[in-house]
């Protein structure tokens, strides 16, 4: 998603305090992982909560607004920021940032209910590369598209929708429960994709088209996100716990 902000602040205008916020939320979003390794527990719950960590701290950082740190400004994807060497940071760092608890709930309901079990046929290791497969691809995609854009964009949708690509071209049949058509019950993982990404890809047709309204929501990272990890998802999984289905 994007967020419309003035963008005044750079790596080389912080100050000692900003560094120490930036430590902050490194070590925050970091200690699930940590603590997913030591104990051998699912990589993919060690990313819901290191992703609602971040949203609780950045909502106490908003509500008391007294330490003026401005996390978007230094960990959003800012496209025509991004592509500096300094700035590359922003391909990963913006997934951890969401523009509303809305925007959070709907990114790790689809991690939880799909990436859970797409983690159990995958591993560990190889679940972490097709997320960030799904993360780089989106925002790539969202770079490409508007390279001279200020806008941040926000959120690990891309991500998200990188998990629903590599679970098809690797397991397509399998099912998992889901919030789908006002239903809450086992889908196949193709029709989620087919009704998941058929709707991103009409929304993006009708922007493109003139019948829909002005969106901040980035369709074609989600997109972008699906199929950079639809395509290179199946190299990725071999080798792991579950054999592919042919």
């Amino acid at each position: 998603m994007g967020e419309s902000v003035d963008l005044d602040v750079l790596w080389s205008q912080l100050e000692a305090t900003d560094y120490v916020w930036v430590a902050i939320f490194i070590g925050v979003a970091s200690a699930p992982f940590f603590s997913a390794w030591k104990q051998k527990t699912s990589l993919a719950l060690a990313m819901i909560l290191s992703t609602m960590l971040i949203m609780f701290l950045r909502f106490f950082l908003d509500t008391i607004n007294i330490f003026g740190f401005e996390e978007i400004h230094l960990f959003a994807m800012i496209p025509a920021l991004a592509t500096e060497p300094d700035q590359f940071h922003r391909f990963i760092t913006a997934a951890w940032l969401h523009s509303n608890w809305l925007h959070v709930l709907s990114n790790i309901i689809v991690i939880g209910l799909v990436g859970v079990p797409l983690e159990q046929r995958l591993g560990g290791k190889r679940w972490l590369a097709v997320y960030f497969l799904g993360l780089l691809g989106g925002n790539i995609a969202w770079v490409a598209a508007h390279p001279n854009s200020f806008v941040p964009a926000l959120g690990a949708s891309g991500a998200a929708f990188g998990l629903l690509g590599a679970y098809m071209a690797c397991w397509p049949n399998d099912e998992v429960e889901f919030p789908l058509l006002f239903f809450i019950r086992p889908w196949p993982i193709w029709i989620i994709v087919a009704v998941r990404l058929g709707l991103e890809i009409y929304q993006m047709y009708s922007i493109e088209a003139g019948t829909a309204g002005s969106t901040n929501i980035a369709h074609l990272a989600h997109v972008g996100g699906f199929f950079l990890a639809y395509a290179l998802a199946r190299p990725i999984a071999k080798g792991a716990p579950s054999s592919l289905d042919s």
